[in-house]
């Protein structure tokens, strides 16, 4: 008897395994050129996010122009410089899914590597709490530059004179 109810037990953890739901953040940029703007985007994925919050810094020849928070998220803290920003936002209702949790824009001021990073998340889960860190960085490159080329063309004319003499 015991041991059928090991059996069954064993039995009955494989063929109802526990489920897990797993939250995660990751930060996206694009590649741009010199004197355009640049995009990342903080995106996230959670059973059931409820509120988050962090900082971001940037390095490299990019600045922070803006940072706007995803659509459902609700700010209580929203403060960005040339070079750091810190954010907090809440939900409404759980944010479930993949979603945009904010995005930031970016002037450059030359060619090379930036790198964006977050640092302290914390997020509230249904569940729990979550913290994370993240970072990308981004190329910028520099602008294309165009060839001028000139072509000279020679123009020859010939004039040619009728002598109308009549002897």
């Amino acid at each position: 008897m015991k041991k059928s109810r090991i059996l069954l037990i064993i039995i009955a953890t494989f063929m109802f395994p526990s489920i897990v739901n797993a939250s995660s953040i990751a930060i996206n940029c694009n590649n741009v050129t010199v004197g355009a703007s640049a995009r990342c985007v903080i995106q996230g994925s959670s059973p059931a996010l409820q509120d988050i919050e962090g900082k971001i810094s940037v390095t490299g020849p990019a600045s922070i122009t803006s940072v706007s928070q995803g659509s459902g998220f609700t700010p209580f803290e929203n403060n960005y410089s040339a070079k750091s920003a810190s954010f907090a936002y809440t939900t409404e209702r759980d944010k479930t899914g993949s979603f945009t949790i904010a995005t930031i824009n970016l002037s450059t001021e030359g060619s090379g590597t930036a790198t964006i990073r977050l640092s302290g998340i914390q997020a509230t889960v249904s569940d729990g709490s979550i913290s994370s860190t993240s970072s990308t960085s981004f190329l910028i490159k520099e602008k294309p530059t165009t060839a001028t080329t000139t072509t000279t063309k020679k123009v020859t004319t010939t004039t040619t004179r009728k002598n109308n003499n009549v002897n």
